[in-house]
């Protein structure tokens, strides 16, 4: 039964106890039974992925890290058999899990992440129990668990997306092996291996990792003079965060000394023998950055994220550098340093000091209950520098939503907090992400030549633009810009975009420019993502058959920024952007003038080319003055001088000359109509046709509108307005209206050329959307 004291033969005895000579003999864990008290520490900690498997598991990559500590206190023993029970002063339960299932048709993401105090309930005591002559063992009665919330997500290559959440408990282990009573002495340590089955309750999990916990457990009798080991904070903890370089070179180290007191802060009455440093829960995520280097099918280097190191001498770096040993000669402070080799890295370092006595302290902050030191300085929770949050934004790893530009509403732009704080490789040198502001990124494949269309789309889109030149830093095929990731936050897959010349208009597949969207998505009608876009296709700057090249309609003051506007345009597909309308197309008109025998209407005119006179319908061609344009033909000298070579050069070959046998073959009348077809075909207008909504309509200043129409409808139908050259606009602008302006507006004379947007379009800067983890919205153009 539990008391203060214990029961020997029946008989209660408080106070010191005397043991005889005999029961020592045959129990060598009798002389423990003096112990009124005990005061302990018990540890555990495991770390497991896909390669510790005794199987593979094809498509399969995970990692599980987990690490417990609590503090407790022992005072209540039973004599039948010896077991001491007490209460837990202090515990954390620090667990993260990530899996990912790749299969055929998609992608299974499943994760939880919990750090903080345990739950434990008023029976689940901590127990110290004796097995006579065998050993001894520590046990936490009932589970040792915290809750957590149990993500999933099922991603089809198709783009549909599932998620599934869950409130479940994390397990740790709660329990060590049985040790060897100590030959002599009163403290109690010992450390082993112990197996577990079960990480989680949820059923939500991909991959059970199947843990090893390393357990260590330290007891001595709290008779014993109490010694702390304090761990001073560093001068710049706060603001110290890990660093490296593309070449995952050593960065800035942070300094962290421990020194032994006693409880009231005076000198330890024993020596201190060894210093014990270890970093605990030690990040591996891959590469040094989300995107670099690009790590392919080898995502997982293995590498821990932090190491230790010192200075001075009698240290031996053991276990990757995650544990340091140091023997002492004399005094009782000592000092590590942690090394990062990562730019997103986190860890605990855990301090023990080695007493001569026997007796392990462990190392607390200074001022704090909590056993280590978080590195970098941070929430149990986070994985991001308490400094980088006070300096750009707080919040929790995962989140994302930024709102700056606005675009189409949806926050965010698909890199969780974590990926920005972790940050980029650029041009082979670290960058952090903004995380008030939507980043993008784009491979330049195409050189000098595409800056300042890159640099024009930054300025109208007002995302924040970063340009890559390598494709180590931006893969070809994947386009991944955080790939790099573990147990690292992650939001969505996402998507940079690349933009390369072809060298022929029949490498591209015409003569403009493209953005083609991934295989599985061509032919649909819908916004591109970054995600959705395979990449950007266009001819070189004053390639022959670019249409960039080409003049149009455009003042030649104009016509040189085509090429930078066709760049900034087509990114602008890629993150949501559609043209202002659909409809567009073009005509070939026939001139048939007064003079034609066809002609019943005694005026020239125009009509479709290639169809039959009686059956092709009039139109009315005109230019923005009202002038006809058939009038002007009819009255022009080149007609007339047209007229004048046919009759010279096409009468004899059609009619014979006169004193021929068969003179005139043919009549004058059907002379004249084979003539005046010839000529109308001359005269022919053939070009580009903007209509009411469509490609060539709303803001005249949008790089969204096109700008190559040579003719517009008139109201009705009953014809077409001719644009004289060099009386289209090209724009450097992005519109936030589907209203027409300009030339598009209601006021233009004779009429608006075009209107505004078609239904969908316009309003451009609000359709941008640069997050792979929004869906594509429907778009009919």
């Amino acid at each position: 039964m539990p008391n203060s004291g214990f029961k020997c033969g029946g008989l209660m005895i408080a106070g010191m106890i005397a043991v005889t000579v005999a029961v020592a003999d045959e129990l060598p864990e009798a002389r423990f039974h003096s112990v009124k008290a005990w005061r302990g520490t018990f540890t555990a900690s495991t770390r497991s992925n896909e390669n510790l498997l005794p199987f593979k598991i094809p498509g399969a990559r995970f990692t599980y890290d987990a690490t417990l500590r609590v503090e407790f206190y022992l005072d209540q023993f039973e004599d039948e058999p010896a077991v001491w029970r007490g209460r837990v002063v202090s515990s954390t339960l620090d667990s993260a899990y990530r899996c990912v299932l790749t299969g055929k048709e998609g992608t299974v993401v499943s994760r939880f992440s919990t750090s903080g105090s345990m739950e434990l309930d008023s029976d689940e005591a901590p127990e110290l129990r004796f097995s006579p002559k065998l050993g001894w063992a520590f046990q936490m009665k009932g589970s040792v668990k915290r809750k957590s919330e149990v993500h999933k997500t099922i991603t089809l290559n198709s783009g549909q997306v599932w998620r599934d959440q869950q409130t479940s408990s994390v397990f740790g282990i709660r329990r060590t092996p049985r040790f060897p009573f100590p030959a002599k002495g009163y403290v109690l340590a010992g450390s082993g291996p112990v197996e577990t089955t079960q990480i989680t309750s949820s059923p939500l999990i991909g991959v059970d990792p199947h843990p090893t916990w390393t357990v260590t457990v330290h007891l001595e009798p709290a008779s014993l003079e109490e010694l702390k080991l304090e761990i001073e904070e560093p001068a710049d903890y706060k603001k110290w965060r890990p660093k490296t370089t593309a070449e995952a070179e050593a960065g800035e180290p942070l300094v962290v000394k421990a020194n032994v007191t006693t409880a009231n802060g005076g000198k330890p009455p024993v020596k201190v023998t060894e210093f014990i440093w270890e970093l605990v829960g030690t990040s591996t995520e891959p590469g040094v950055a989300m995107n670099y280097p690009v790590m392919g099918d080898n995502f997982y280097d293995g590498r821990r994220d932090l190491e230790l190191d010192a200075d001075g001498e009698f240290f031996v770096l053991e276990e990757e550098k995650q544990r340091m040993r140091r023997a002492v000669k004399d005094g009782f402070s000592d000092t590590a340093k942690i090394v990062p080799f990562d730019m997103g890295g986190w860890s605990t370092l855990q301090v023990t000091a080695v007493m001569a006595d026997g007796r392990r302290v462990q190392g607390k902050l200074t001022g704090k209950s909590e056993f280590g030191l978080r590195v970098p300085k941070r929430n149990p929770d986070s994985h991001i520098a308490e400094g980088w949050k006070e300096e750009n934004k707080s919040g929790a790893d995962d989140l994302d939503d930024e709102n700056d530009p606005v675009g189409d509403g949806n926050k965010g732009d698909g890199f969780a907090l974590y990926e920005e704080y972790r940050g980029w490789i650029v041009n082979g040198e670290p960058m952090g992400g903004d995380p008030k502001k939507k980043d993008f990124f784009v491979l330049n494949r195409i050189g000098p030549d595409a800056e300042k269309g890159i640099g024009l789309f930054a300025a109208l889109s007002d995302l924040n633009v970063h340009v890559l030149e390598s494709e180590n830093e931006m893969a070809v095929d994947t386009r991944l810009m955080n790939q790099n990731y573990m147990e690292g936050a992650h939001v969505v897959d996402q998507h940079g975009v690349w933009i390369k010349t072809f060298d022929s208009a029949e490498k591209l597949g015409g003569s403009g420019a493209f953005t083609v969207p991934t295989p599985e998505n061509e032919g649909k009608h819908i916004a591109l993502r970054p995600g959705l876009t395979r990449g950007i296709g266009i001819l070189p700057r004053g390639h022959a058959e670019s249409d960039f090249s080409k003049p149009f309609n455009l003042p030649a003051s104009e016509a040189s920024g085509a090429y930078d506007r066709a760049i900034a345009h087509e990114l602008m597909h890629s993150v949501g952007a559609v043209e202002h309308g659909t409809g567009d197309g073009s005509v070939r008109l026939q001139f048939y003038s007064v003079d034609h025998p066809g002609n019943k209407l005694g005026r020239p005119y125009f009509t479709s080319f290639g169809i039959n006179l009686g059956a092709a319908p009039v139109y009315e061609l005109r230019d923005e003055d009202g002038s006809d344009v058939a009038q002007k033909i009819q009255q022009s000298e080149s007609l007339a001088s047209e007229r004048q070579k046919w009759n010279d050069t096409m009468r004899g070959i059609y009619q014979g000359r006169p004193g021929d046998a068969d003179y005139p073959r043919m009549s004058e009348r059907d002379f004249d109509f084979y003539r005046e077809s010839s000529l109308g075909g001359v005269f022919q207008i053939e070009g580009q046709v903007g209509v009411q909504g469509g490609q060539h309509s709303g803001h005249q200043e949008c790089i969204m509108r096109y700008y190559f129409a040579d003719l517009y409808e008139m109201a009705g139908g009953k014809g077409f307005y001719r644009i004289a050259a060099g009386a289209e606009h090209i724009g450097f602008y992005l519109c936030r209206s589907p209203a027409g302006t300009g030339v598009n507006a209601p006021g233009h004379k004779p009429q608006s050329r075009h209107g505004p947007a078609g239904a969908g379009g316009g309003n451009c800067f609000g359709q941008l959307c640069p997050n792979d983890a929004i869906p594509p919205r429907a778009s009919q153009f």
